[in-house]
């Protein structure tokens, strides 16, 4: 079993996986084809994260479920191995909203950070990832949350939209450190977009505007103003080789926007086919294997795949009938061919999810009689068997899409008694590992998008304990993956840097 530190903060955010909201995950699976493992329930049209929220070592999956009939409606935590309950929380209707992960109260434990609706008021609740019990609340919020230490104070806040004010509220309390008279309505991302060494808190306002905000200052970065209403949450990544992170962003005035993220200015723009109304978020991520990064965006029945660099379409899939797209899309190599896929829902005639090839956009599989059209997938390693699986809800069951793969990999797992330290402090990484034999050990870093940022490791080593330092000071604030390789095991790991 492998261990894991971080220096600064241990967050997930679910839309887009990240705080990012690239939607890309890292790793493989072995899905050829569709197979159910389990299914639970019925409603569960929210967002699902997954994490480890009662430190037993294994995955937790949190997600909301709308009660029909008028029931009062509930929070689930589900432990990974068989879908059995570890707590649950009744915190209203859940519709829509993804909840988010992070020790909010430095207790070492990671918390639920969900939103409910009961009539017409939505409240966000800060709940224990162990037992379930709420540590605080808030009322009359818009957006789902985001977590990040944003002020350099080194502890968490909570990051959520109002009517008419976006709040920065103290993880450990709930007390408001900071406000902005902003209307934002969709989760905010944090990034440092314009490399000043602080976090910026990205958001989109109904009132037309894109906007980058120092948390630490109180003050406006940049502005953008589009055409229409920013009414989904913003995708941050370097989408044209420039080196610096960009926005991406649609708004209801049928355009997606690739905006530089120091000045806001706009890269590129390309106009989408629809009815103005976009709720999910653009997704991010070499899905063609050109060493390009793509964007994968939505505009009623349509999924586009673009050019990172230019903004130009390179393939489109239309759907059929009276379906459309209204949530998110998830990438992923899922079958485990070297290829990425594209998951999403399809909402409509036929409630389905589908999984396109990133390279041309051609339909690989549909799953269609599980009432998921508005399901909110995502792309995870549920059982840490070393495969990618595939979640998703709807107004459907929850269902996890798994099968057995080669033996091998369970034979890696059995091996990973071999200890791997990983520490990250604010320059620097720390490697420590032990190998059971001679061989070549091979340590790499990759940023969100799935890019080959740095080479920490590669040489023979003896069997033996060693210990690794690798300088992170050129390093952008953000989320990367190491992978970690030796003669008898890999692993990979989530990184969040935030300096």
């Amino acid at each position: 079993m492998g261990y894991f530190f971080f220096y600064f903060l241990i967050v997930w955010e679910c839309i887009g996986g990240n705080s990012f909201h690239t939607g890309f995950k890292e790793g493989k699976g072995c899905l050829d084809k569709p197979v159910i493992k389990w299914k639970y329930g019925e409603y569960f049209g929210g967002g699902i994260v997954v994490g480890d929220v009662d430190k037993d070592g294994k995955n937790e999956i949190i997600c909301g479920q709308e009660r029909s009939g008028g029931g009062e409606n509930i929070l689930h935590v589900f432990n990974s191995e068989d879908l059995s309950i570890l707590w649950t929380y009744p915190i209203g209707g859940v519709s829509y909203f993804s909840p988010a992960l992070g020790d909010v109260d430095n207790d070492n434990v990671l918390d639920v950070v969900a939103v409910g609706q009961k009539g017409t008021v939505c409240s966000l609740y800060v709940l224990n990832g162990k037992n379930g019990k709420l540590i605080w609340g808030w009322e009359r919020v818009k957006s789902s949350p985001v977590i990040g230490d944003v002020d350099k104070d080194g502890k968490v806040e909570v990051i959520v939209g109002e009517d008419d004010t976006l709040r920065i509220l103290s993880g450990e309390s709930g007390e408001v450190e900071y406000s902005f008279d902003l209307r934002v309505w969709k989760t905010p991302a944090l990034a440092d977009v314009n490399n000043d060494d602080t976090v910026e808190i990205i958001a989109g306002d109904v009132d037309f505007k894109v906007y980058s905000l120092n948390p630490i200052t109180g003050k406006i970065n940049w502005s953008f103003e589009t055409g229409l209403m920013v009414l989904c949450s913003p995708t941050i990544g370097d989408v044209n080789k420039d080196d610096t992170l960009e926005v991406i962003v649609y708004s209801t005035d049928d355009t997606l926007y690739a905006l530089n993220g120091i000045r806001g200015e706009v890269v590129w723009s390309f106009p989408l086919e629809g009815t103005g109304i976009i709720y999910t978020h653009p997704c991010i991520g070499d899905v063609n294997q050109d060493d390009t990064v793509e964007v994968i965006c939505f505009s009623d029945s349509i999924v586009y795949c673009l050019n990172g660099v230019r903004g130009e379409e390179i393939w489109r899939y239309r759907s059929r009938g009276d379906n459309i797209l209204i949530t998110s899309a998830v990438i992923g190599d899922v079958e485990g061919d070297g290829e990425c896929e594209i998951i999403f829902g399809l909402h409509g005639g036929s409630d389905s999810v589908i999984a396109l090839n990133g390279k041309d956009g051609s339909v690989l599989w549909k799953l269609t009689n599980l009432d998921a059209g508005d399901c909110f997938p995502i792309i995870e390693d549920i059982d840490q068997d070393g495969w990618l699986e595939v979640v998703f809800g709807g107004t459907g069951p929850l269902v996890v899409l798994d099968k057995e793969c080669p033996q091998e990999v369970e034979e890696e797992k059995e091996k990973r008694i071999e200890k791997v330290e990983i520490v990250v402090e604010q320059r620097e990484l720390t490697i420590r590992f032990m190998t059971e034999k001679e061989g070549k050990v091979e340590v790499k870093l990759y940023d969100i998008i799935g890019r080959e940022v740095g080479v920490i490791l590669s040489k023979m080593f003896p069997k033996g304990e060693y210990t690794v330092k690798y300088d992170t000071s050129e390093l952008l604030s953000g989320v990367y993956f190491l992978k970690f390789i030796s003669p008898t095991f890999s692993l990979s790991r989530k990184l969040i840097l935030l300096k």
